[in-house]
């Protein structure tokens, strides 16, 4: 428990400092630019690159250009390795006698996580903000799914009842919950109401 809150807590304080990083960059470099961004993934991240050393200097461009390749395998590792692993054991957790095929089940999570990455790459997006569009309703729609089925994980009879959440803390995943479904509900709607 100690091991997995610990890589939990690096791995969140990480994003959180990536996450506002990069938010900072774009507040800075990208807002009120005027510019108007290409549709094509290639032209998008050679004007971004622009954008960067344009107001850093050229020397930025390798600083600029190693982050988002470390952004985007960082994600991919993420999707294709992570992400099947923690619906393979969800999987076996709800339903114990797929145990002995775990490994078997892992490999097509993974086969499956992929296929759809590609399926959506390749067929349902065509240019870069059809793609990003189509990513952000995925993650606001499955971001409340995903809160519920943790909740119910640690706060069952699977986890040792020291390590579940206080009192407290279960009513602030609720609330979490809540405003996770209130804000995807906000989101499709102003995405898909106009």
């Amino acid at each position: 428990m100690k091991e997995a809150l610990c890589d939990f807590n690096i791995g969140y304080i990480g994003t959180t400092v990536m996450a506002l990083l990069f938010l900072s960059l774009g507040a800075l470099v990208m807002y009120g630019t005027g510019s108007t961004f290409s549709n094509s993934p290639t032209e998008f991240s050679a004007q971004l690159t622009a954008l960067y050393t344009g107001s850093l200097g050229e020397w930025s461009l390798v600083v600029i250009s190693s982050a988002a390749l470390l952004a985007m395998f960082s994600t991919t590792l993420t999707a294709i390795d992570a992400y099947p692993r923690t619906l393979n054991n969800a999987l076996i957790i709800l339903s114990p006698g797929l145990e002995p095929y775990g490994k078997q089940l892992g490999i097509l999570w993974t086969l499956f996580v992929s296929g759809a990455a590609l399926f959506i790459i390749g067929f349902l997006t065509h240019g870069l903000k059809t793609l990003i569009d189509t990513a952000t309703v995925i993650s606001f729609l499955a971001a409340p799914i995903i809160a519920v089925i943790n909740y119910k994980i640690v706060t069952s009879d699977h986890m040792p009842a020291h390590a579940r959440p206080s009192h407290g803390l279960a009513i602030l995943s609720r609330l979490g919950i809540v405003y996770l479904i209130g804000f995807s509900l906000l989101y499709c709607f102003t995405v898909f109401g106009h």
